[in-house]
C-alpha cells in the first residue's frame, strides 16, 4: 500500500490530466447557469440594437426595455442594466451571430443553445487568461513543466470553476485584462500600455484598483508622477461613466448598488475613538508598504511583489468587505503566481489553496443558496425541463441548517481566512528571495492533492445534479 501511495504521489500532471479535466468541465458548462448571465447578455443584445441605430448613449434604456419585454419571469424582468458599459459592449459584439439568427428564425433569446453560446464567451476569456498567466510565468523564468502544472492549478481551482462555469459570471474579463496588464508591466517596453490595460480592467470591476495603485507605488516614488499614472489608469472608467452621466436610466440603475456596497466597506471595524475601518486600514498599509519597497528590475523578483500585492488586496476584500461568489476568481491568478515564484514552498501553497477553495465553496453553498446546490441551478440549459423541484428542502443550505446551527458557518469562513493568511505569511516576497533549497519535500508537487481537486469538481457537480433531479434533500 505504501508503494502504491508513493507511486501516485510521484506522478506529474500531463496531457491525460488535461483531457480528463476538459471532459469534466463540460458537465457544469452544459448544465449550470445563474439568472445574472441571462439578464446581462440580454442587455448586451439590446445594446447591439442601440449601436445599430446609432443611439448608443441610450443603450441602458434599450436594455431595460428589452429585458422587460422578453424576460420569461418576474425575476428576470426586474433585473435592470446596472453594470459598466464595457461589459455590455463585449456582449453586444458577441451577440452579432445571434442577431443574424433571430432575423432568419424565430428563436427565443433564452433558449439553451443561445445561453451556451454566451457561456462560451467566458471560456474564450478563460483561455486568454491562462495564456497571459503562462506568459507572465515564462517572464519569471519558470520552467515549461512547472508552468503546465501551475496552469492546471488555475483550471482546477474552485475559485475559477464555480464562478465561471457553474455560476457563469464574467469577472474573468477583469482577470484577463489584469493579467495582460501585468504582462505588459513586466515587459516594460511600453510604460503606458500596462496602465491602460489595467484601466480597462477597472471599467469591468473597480476592485482592479486595489492592485493597480500599489503597483504604481511599487515602481514610482515621485508623487506627481504617481498621480499622473493613477489618472491614466482611471481615464477609461471616467470616460465610460461620463458618456452616460446625463442619462437618467443609467444614473438610476447604477446608483442602486452604492448604498449597500458603501455599508459593506465600513462594516468591519475595530473599536476606537471612531471605528477603525479594516478594509481601508489594510489597503492603506499595503499602499505604504509598496511605496517604501524597491524590488529592482529582475522579472522573477518583481513578480513576487506584484503577486503578493494581489493576494493581500483581494484577501482583504473577501475577508472584510463582502465575500461574493463571483469575486473570488479575482484572487486565484495571484495565488497561482505566488505558488510558482516560491518554488520551495510549492507543496504547502498548493495544499493551502485547495483548503481555502474548499472552505469558501462550502460557505457559498450555505450563504448564497440561490446560486449553488439549489434545485433551480440547472433549469436553464441542458437540464431545462428535466429538473425536479419537489424536494423537502429546496437547497443544501436549508437541509444543512436544519441540523447544524447557522452560527457554525463562521467556522467554515474562518477556515478560508486562516488558509489565505498562511499563504500571505509563507510567501512574503523578501522571505521568498532569501529562501534556499533546504526542504526538497516542500518543493514537490503532490499528485494526491490533484486527485482531491478533481474529486471536488466531480462531487460538487454530482451533488447539484442530484438536488436538481430531486434524488436528495
Amino acid at each position: 500500500m505504501k508503494d502504491i501511495i508513493e507511486k501516485i504521489n510521484n506522478k506529474r500532471v500531463n496531457k491525460s490530466e488535461w483531457i480528463i479535466l476538459c471532459i469534466l468541465l463540460c458537465f457544469p458548462f452544459f448544465t449550470e447557469c445563474f439568472y445574472d448571465l441571462l439578464a446581462t447578455y440580454a442587455h448586451g443584445f439590446a445594446f447591439l440594437k442601440a449601436i445599430c441605430k446609432f443611439d448608443f448613449l441610450n443603450g441602458y434604456d434599450y436594455a431595460n426595455d428589452f429585458i422587460w419585454a422578453n424576460g420569461f419571469d418576474d425575476t428576470l424582468k426586474s433585473m435592470k442594466a446596472a453594470y459598466p458599459v464595457t461589459i455590455y459592449v463585449i456582449f453586444a459584439f458577441w451577440s452579432i451571430p445571434i442577431a443574424v439568427i433571430r432575423k432568419l428564425f424565430a428563436t427565443d433569446i433564452f433558449s439553451p443553445g443561445i445561453i451556451l453560446w454566451y457561456k462560451f464567451l467566458l471560456v474564450i476569456f478563460s483561455a486568454g487568461a491562462l495564456l497571459k498567466l503562462k506568459n507572465i510565468l515564462e517572464l519569471a523564468g519558470i520552467s515549461k513543466e512547472r508552468i503546465s502544472f501551475l496552469s492546471y492549478v488555475f483550471a482546477t481551482s474552485l475559485f475559477f470553476v464555480l464562478p465561471t462555469l457553474v455560476m457563469a459570471q464574467y469577472d474573468i474579463f477583469t482577470v484577463f485584462f489584469m493579467l495582460w496588464g501585468i504582462e505588459a508591466f513586466l515587459k516594460g517596453s511600453n510604460k503606458i500600455k500596462w496602465m491602460l490595460l489595467f484601466g480597462i480592467a477597472i471599467t469591468f470591476k473597480s476592485f482592479a484598483l486595489l492592485v493597480f495603485i500599489p503597483m504604481v507605488l511599487l515602481t514610482e516614488k515621485r508623487i506627481l508622477r504617481c498621480i499622473s499614472k493613477l489618472a491614466l489608469g482611471l481615464l477609461p472608467s471616467v470616460t465610460c461613466s461620463g458618456l452616460f452621466a446625463f442619462n437618467d436610466t443609467y444614473m438610476d440603475t447604477t446608483k442602486s448598488f452604492y448604498p449597500g456596497f458603501i455599508s459593506r466597506l465600513f462594516g468591519s471595524a475595530l473599536p476606537g475613538n471612531s471605528p477603525i475601518v479594516l478594509f481601508f486600514g489594510c489597503t492603506m498599509a499595503l499602499c505604504i508598504w509598496a511605496y517604501i519597497k524597491s524590488p529592482g528590475e529582475q522579472y522573477e523578483v518583481i513578480i513576487r511583489y506584484v503577486a503578493w500585492i494581489g493576494l493581500v488586496a483581494f484577501s482583504v476584500l473577501l475577508t472584510f468587505v463582502y465575500c461574493h461568489p463571483q469575486w473570488c476568481i479575482l484572487i486565484i491568478p495571484f495565488i497561482v503566481i505566488t505558488i510558482g515564484t516560491n518554488e520551495w514552498s510549492l507543496r504547502i501553497n498548493f495544499l493551502l489553496e485547495t483548503i481555502a477553495g474548499a472552505f469558501l465553496s462550502f460557505y457559498y453553498t450555505l450563504h448564497f443558496w440561490w446560486v449553488y446546490w439549489t434545485n433551480t441551478s440547472m433549469r436553464f440549459t441542458f437540464m431545462k425541463g428535466r429538473a425536479i423541484s419537489n424536494s423537502t428542502f429546496g437547497n443544501m443550505a436549508d437541509a444543512y441548517h436544519a441540523y447544524v446551527s447557522p452560527e457554525m458557518d463562521s467556522v467554515i469562513f474562518t477556515g478560508f481566512v486562516v488558509a489565505v493568511v498562511a499563504l500571505i505569511i509563507i510567501n512574503y516576497p523578501e522571505r521568498c528571495k532569501t529562501k534556499t533549497n533546504d526542504n526538497g519535500f516542500l518543493a514537490k508537487e503532490d499528485y494526491g492533492v490533484v486527485l482531491l481537486r478533481i474529486g471536488a469538481i466531480i462531487g460538487f457537480w454530482v451533488i447539484d445534479l442530484l438536488i436538481n433531479l430531486g434524488s436528495i434533500l
